[in-house]
């Protein structure tokens, strides 16, 4: 995982330590600094987040571990979102998922992904794809929350949460054919894998 120490600052205003610091205090706790490097005029630490670390797959995890260690304010932005209660007729087929948060948002244009998100993007190696896909991204990264959008034009409201039952073919945003092994989970529309959820 790739942080960005002017971007962990948002988290975190009242930070003294610079990246190099906060690199090896990172690693004493746990979280093992694998590369540093300087691009862009952005400092980034390349960590290596342990599988029993979950809560520090994003910005926001990794900012309250050093809130502790510094003894400093963790800052948490506050938005004021009212979304209604347009709901969808969603489906959970599998025991290995516990809770899902689904909103569905109408009027949304697509266009091209905003100029710092890109930024935000290409420096964690991640392309950009457009305004509502660069969005999801960048929540996934901040908060470790993964996110997923889908335009229900072209794959319907009836999503499902399920795990596949045999080889089933699959292919990325990016092009990649991939052949998905039975018991990967996925979301479909009941017709064809939509996403991958975990693998």
């Amino acid at each position: 995982m790739k942080i960005i120490y002017s971007q962990l600052k948002q988290f975190l205003p009242n930070l003294k330590a610079d990246a190099k610091t906060i690199a090896n205090d990172l690693t004493w706790i746990g979280h093992f600094c694998d590369g540093f490097e300087t691009k862009d005029n952005e400092e980034i630490i390349s960590l290596e987040i342990r599988s029993n670390r979950g809560d520090c797959q994003g910005y926001l995890g990794l900012a309250r571990e050093l809130s502790i260690l510094y003894d400093i304010a963790l800052v948490i932005p506050k938005f004021d979102l009212k979304f209604g209660t347009n709901t969808l007729p969603i489906k959970i087929n599998t025991p290995d998922v516990k809770r899902v948060k689904i909103v569905k948002l109408t009027n949304i244009v697509v266009a091209s992904g905003d100029d710092k998100i890109k930024h935000f993007l290409k420096l964690h190696e991640i392309n950009s794809i457009n305004n509502i896909v660069d969005f999801t991204n960048y929540i996934m990264l901040l908060y470790g929350i993964p996110c997923h959008a889908f335009d229900a034009d072209k794959t319907t409201d009836n999503l499902i949460w399920q795990n596949t039952t045999s080889n089933t073919h699959f292919t990325t945003l990016d092009g990649t054919k991939l052949t998905l092994h039975p018991q990967t989970l996925i979301i479909s529309n009941s017709e064809e894998p939509l996403c991958l959820s975990f693998i």
